[in-house]
């Protein structure tokens, strides 16, 4: 289920409290890092985009918010397309003949690019190249309503207030304000660290319940079917 930005902005704010100076913008940057965080490392948006080929064309741009490749089909073959392995040394059949014994493959090369072994033919609009990928989640901007599923929000918002430590961090690193213990084996303390080690702690905590998401690339033996 859904939430919207004003909901989760308030929640945020009331975490905060009054010691980080912040505004709406700011705020929305803190959430924003934190699910391009979520989406890279924990659970992405799942997405579809798709190509028309001209029976030439071998290379087509990945969209902006593309992380990995879960599959590509051929409406047109009704087939997938293997991936080829990223792995120095592995043999594979090279040849862009559509009788070669794995001409119907693709890799992302270089980064961004989705290259195929073989050039799809000249696709019309019902039959088209369909790629689907993890994607990064649509950003919040003022009142717009985000996408990501609830179960993730708490976690999104331990991980905003940590963001929002990072600034004071950088400041007190450039000025040497830390705090000195004569009574303590440690003569460095720093509350706002510590406080943001917290933070990452109770974001890792709450994703805990959660497992992370599997991306491998989807591959049937054969390329046939769905």
């Amino acid at each position: 289920m859904p939430t919207t930005w004003a909901a989760l902005d308030a929640e945020l704010i009331t975490l905060l409290g009054s010691a980080i100076v912040h505004d709406s913008d700011t705020r929305a940057t803190w959430i924003n890092m934190a699910l391009r965080h979520f989406a890279n490392t924990h659970t992405a948006r799942t997405s579809t985009q798709t190509f028309n080929g001209d029976g030439s064309t071998r290379d087509f741009s990945l969209p902006a918010d593309y992380i990995s490749m879960y599959s590509v089909y051929s409406e047109d073959g009704e087939m997938f397309f293997e991936p080829i392995p990223d792995i120095p040394g592995a043999a594979w059949d090279q040849s862009t003949e559509p009788t070669s014994v794995r001409p119907y493959s693709y890799q992302e090369w270089p980064e961004g690019t989705l290259h195929l072994l073989h050039a799809p033919a000249e696709q019309s609009s019902e039959l088209a190249l369909i790629v689907r990928y993890f994607a990064t989640w649509p950003e919040f901007a003022d009142s717009d309503g985000p996408i990501q599923p609830l179960w993730c929000n708490d976690a999104l918002l331990a991980l905003a207030v940590a963001n929002s430590y990072v600034s004071s961090l950088s400041d007190m690193s450039f000025l040497n304000e830390f705090r000195t213990r004569v009574d303590s084996g440690n003569p460095m303390q720093n509350p706002i660290m510590d406080a943001y080690d917290k933070m990452i702690e109770r974001y890792t905590w709450l994703l805990s319940s959660h497992p992370i998401q599997i991306r491998e690339p989807h591959f049937r033996p054969g390329g046939r079917g769905r």
